[in-house]
């Protein structure tokens, strides 16, 4: 008897551990928007008062101190901007420049992968073209008299009826 209801509130308390961890976890998503900044204001809260202390020492009020270091974080962040926004705008500018020539890189190499793939496996022109294009079986591009073969024929062999 004794077993059994130790048993019994064993399964009790991982039943009530397990609701408030549950309960917990709706609690924190529900207020992750307002606990995120104010662990972050903490952690920096945390990290500047050795500075802001130091600067008090040195005869700074203490809000003078905060706002001196305020003032050098809002700098830094400026001259982090004034660099990095014309480097991503030229940067974007060369990508959007170059993005023709990589789409036919791309193009180019799954073309020869599927060339490359029918001169290994012998696979026909029409079953390639077929599965890139819509990833399954179709009727064959040439129609219903198709005379591709196993073995290939030599227009598929070069690769001609992939590029259209």
């Amino acid at each position: 008897m004794w077993a059994a209801l130790s048993a019994f509130f064993v399964v009790f308390l991982v039943i009530i551990a397990g609701a408030v961890i549950w309960a917990s976890a709706n609690i924190m998503s529900f207020l992750q928007p307002i606990l995120i900044p104010v662990a972050i204001a903490a952690i920096l809260a945390y990290l500047l008062d050795p500075l802001v202390s130091r600067m008090c020492k040195r005869g700074f009020g203490r809000t003078r101190a905060i706002a001196l270091i305020f003032l050098m974080a809002f700098v830094a962040l400026g001259g982090l901007v004034w660099w990095l926004v014309p480097t991503i705008s030229m940067q974007s500018a060369n990508f959007a420049k170059e993005l023709p020539g990589y789409t036919q890189k791309a193009r180019d190499y799954v073309v020869d992968r599927m060339v490359w793939y029918n001169r290994t496996f012998s696979a026909s022109s029409c079953e390639l073209v077929a599965w890139s294009a819509y990833s399954a079986p179709i009727a064959c591009c040439h129609g219903s008299a198709c005379k591709h073969s196993r073995a290939g024929n030599n227009r598929a062999r070069a690769g001609q009826d992939f590029i259209r």
